[in-house]
Parts: C-alpha cells; sequence; structure tokens
C-alpha cells in the first residue's frame, strides 16, 4: 500500500507515520532525508542540502510509483493544501490512500513555538489559502 499523509506543517504526519509504519516500510518525506544526509535538525534546514535532500526526495518517489524493491508499505509526507495539489501528489506516486491529519490552527501554531520562526508564517499561509481544511 502507499499512503500519502497530508496535512498542515506541525500537525504530526510524521507523528502518525512513526506510530504505524513497520520495520522495512518506506517513508518519504524530505525532512527525515534532510536531516540524514547533513545530521542537522530537520526544521533548520540549510538550502544547498535542502535542495539535494528534494532530489534525492523525488527519487525516492520514483522508486515508490513504480513499486520497485521489496517494500510492502510506503508513507508519502505532503502539505498539499488545495484538492488540486493533493491529487496531482496523489496520481504521481499513485497512492492507494490520502490520510489527513485534521489538527486545528491554534494546535499548530503552538507546535510551531518549539521550530524556526518561519514556521508559523508557513501554517498560516496553509490555511489561509488552502481549501482542504474547511
Amino acid at each position: 500500500m502507499i499512503y500519502l499523509i497530508y496535512g498542515s506543517p506541525c500537525s504530526g504526519k510524521s507523528t502518525y507515520i512513526k506510530e504505524h509504519m513497520k520495520r522495512g516500510d518506506l517513508v518519504c518525506d524530505v525532512d527525515l532525508i534532510y536531516s540524514a544526509i547533513s545530521g542537522q535538525n530537520p526544521h533548520d534546514a540549510d538550502l544547498y542540502a535542502h535542495e539535494v535532500a528534494c532530489k534525492l526526495n523525488g527519487a525516492l518517489k520514483d522508486i515508490i510509483r513504480k513499486r520497485d524493491g521489496g517494500w510492502e508499505n510506503a508513507y508519502e509526507v505532503s502539505i498539499a493544501n488545495t484538492k488540486e495539489k493533493l491529487q496531482m501528489e496523489k496520481e504521481c506516486i499513485k497512492a492507494d490512500e490520502c490520510i489527513f491529519i485534521d489538527t486545528p490552527y491554534e494546535v499548530c501554531m503552538e507546535r510551531a513555538k518549539e521550530r524556526p520562526f518561519y514556521f508559523q508564517w508557513i501554517i498560516q499561509e496553509w490555511f489561509e489559502t488552502g481549501d482542504l481544511h474547511e
């Protein structure tokens, strides 16, 4: 199965995956890839390493889309905030199921206080311009 896990930044997508994945499952999350290749906090990325992480994330998406390898389940993390973007991502990886982590704005903003300042702006933008939380 391929799962597309989506929601606002700081909504709990990574936590959901950690609670549901099994050994041997794949996780396609640019933050985790960034942390793996840089050894740094995934929420405080430098531009150049983050660019490489995005390229590796794309390669992993391709592996998932082709169902290449012996894995059973794959989880892709998305911050798509519109039905159109979500549909495009779903089709890109040929997701079997989309799971919305529906966390209230106030909770996301509270969690963002532990991250760099710009996360609050990203969350606000996600809620103001998206159509998935209505």
